[in-house]
This record gives C-alpha cells, sequence and structure tokens, in this order.
C-alpha cells in the first residue's frame, strides 16, 4: 500500500510540474502582413521592418531611432541600453502600479520579442534583445481603433529582416 501511494504521489508531481511548464509555454505566432507596405531601415540596427505603405516618417523623441505614422497607428523605435533581467522587473513594476495591462512572452515567426500593453489599451510595447545590453524598443500607439493596432503591430514585428 505505502508503495502504491508513494507511486501516486510520484505521478502527481510528475503531472503536475508537466501542468505549470505547460502553463508558462511560449505563445508562437506566425503571420505575414496582409497589408500593402515596404520594408524600412531601423537605424544603424542592420534590420529592416515592413510597414504599411500610408506609414510617413515623423518627428522622433530624442534618442529614437525613428518614428512613423499613418494616422491610425503610430510606431516608435529606440535603442534602450539595459539587459532583459532589468526590462522584466520594471515591466513587472508597471503591471503592479496598474500601468500596464499585461506582458507576455512570444516568438513571432521565430523571433522572441516580450510584449506589452498598456492599462488602459491604447498602447503596445515590444521587446527585442537586440545586443548585450541593448533592447530595442517598439512603441504602438493607436489613434482611435486598438484592434487595428494588434493586427499591424504583430505583422510589422513578424517581418523584421536583416538588411546589408
Amino acid at each position: 500500500m505505502k508503495k502504491l501511494l508513494s507511486a501516486v504521489l510520484a505521478l502527481c508531481m510528475v503531472l503536475c510540474a508537466v501542468s505549470a511548464l505547460a502553463e508558462d509555454a511560449i505563445t508562437e505566432i506566425t503571420n505575414e502582413p496582409t497589408f500593402e507596405g515596404d520594408y524600412v531601415v531601423l537605424g544603424d540596427t542592420g534590420l529592416a521592418m515592413y510597414v504599411p505603405a500610408d506609414f510617413q516618417e515623423v518627428d522622433a523623441p530624442e534618442g529614437a531611432l525613428g518614428a512613423m505614422a499613418n494616422g491610425e497607428i503610430a510606431m516608435t523605435v529606440a535603442a534602450v541600453n539595459t539587459d532583459m533581467d532589468t526590462m522584466w522587473a520594471d515591466a513587472e513594476a508597471s503591471v503592479e502600479a496598474g500601468e500596464l495591462k499585461g506582458v507576455t512572452e512570444a516568438y513571432i515567426n521565430e523571433t522572441y520579442f516580450v510584449l506589452v500593453e498598456s492599462a488602459d489599451g491604447t498602447q503596445n510595447g515590444a521587446y527585442l534583445e537586440y545586443d548585450d545590453g541593448v533592447i530595442l524598443v517598439f512603441a504602438f500607439v493607436a489613434a482611435e481603433d486598438t484592434d487595428a493596432i494588434t493586427e499591424a503591430e504583430l505583422e510589422m514585428l513578424g517581418s523584421l529582416t536583416t538588411v546589408d
């Protein structure tokens, strides 16, 4: 009876561990842009992103690599000197403070991102580890339609590619 109880307890521990791993699984997204557009080079990063054809360059905040908008969505890209551990701690603190609704890990077309959403749902962001101690931050702001931002954001992020 003791052996049976031990076996059942061991099985329960294994199932709980597998269940915990499944809950922590990273979302995998495969997509292609559904909009007409062009590739734009992101500063001197060696990366380019496919953006909607009606995106125009706009004044970027100081220190940003660039900013673009089309009246519905605005995007700013910046390189931030930080590491993923610090970024995670800051994001979790922002969730606790009510500034962010959530933080999610995702592979978009096999590229790892950390995705964040503002508490009011009007802004989304994505963090990409670019270099040791440097994170690329993509900030998306919707003028009105917050559903459009999510689709376009994921498609643009999924289009990231290297350039010569």
